[in-house]
């Protein structure tokens, strides 16, 4: 059975624009055209496309997934070749999983000097953002983990962890902080993955 574009769109959930751009990176072929000139896919087209995306959802790049594809159809690949892109993105993640703790040790801290008083030029995370040097605390480099006090969990109750709807950035709804400006915030994926790391 044979797709038009547009049924292969429906069946996998995947946009015509992105099966157009996966088409010109190779990711995807049709297997011919319409006398119109429409393109037609074969039916094992909605099982590469889940391939890919279950890859991409392990974080596997478009280029990545590419070479994962090659070695799965080449009879001159071994299971090697796959578990060498593997371990490769195991350890490129366990750099960036790293990276994120180290950043959220230094916000935790952030908020721990926080007392929630004051007026709003005096709050030390807003300071911390004006001063010059290294984003970085000191504390946090010459530890290189979260210290044991500078947990979510030692943070008193009336200063939740939330993630804004507004902006999709992770704010402490301090009295002193309520409006942070969105220059300052993360992505709220990395609010998931640092709630993992607690």
């Amino acid at each position: 059975m044979a797709f038009k574009i547009g049924a292969l769109a429906k069946a996998t959930g995947v946009k015509i624009d992105t099966l157009r751009y996966y088409e010109r990176i190779g990711l995807l072929s049709p297997e011919g055209r319409t006398e119109a000139g429409y393109r037609e896919y074969a039916h094992d087209a909605i099982q590469r496309l889940r391939f890919i995306r279950k890859a991409q959802g392990l974080g596997f790049s478009l280029s990545e997934i590419g070479k994962l594809l090659v070695f799965g159809s080449s009879p001159e690949s071994t299971a090697g070749d796959i578990l060498e892109i593997t371990e490769q993105k195991i350890a490129e993640q366990q750099a960036k999983i790293e990276d994120l703790t180290q950043l959220r040790a230094s916000l935790v801290q952030l908020a721990l000097d926080c007392t929630g008083e004051g007026p709003v030029e005096e709050c030390p995370i807003l300071n911390h953002f004006y001063d010059e040097g290294d984003a970085v605390l000191p504390s946090a480099k010459s530890t290189g983990m979260i210290p044991p006090a500078a947990s979510t969990r030692d943070i008193p109750v009336n200063r939740p962890l939330r993630t804004s709807k507004e902006d999709d950035t992770m704010i402490h709804d301090f009295d002193a902080c309520r409006r942070a400006p969105k220059s300052v915030g993360y992505p709220g994926y990395l609010v998931a993955v640092w709630g993992n790391l607690a």
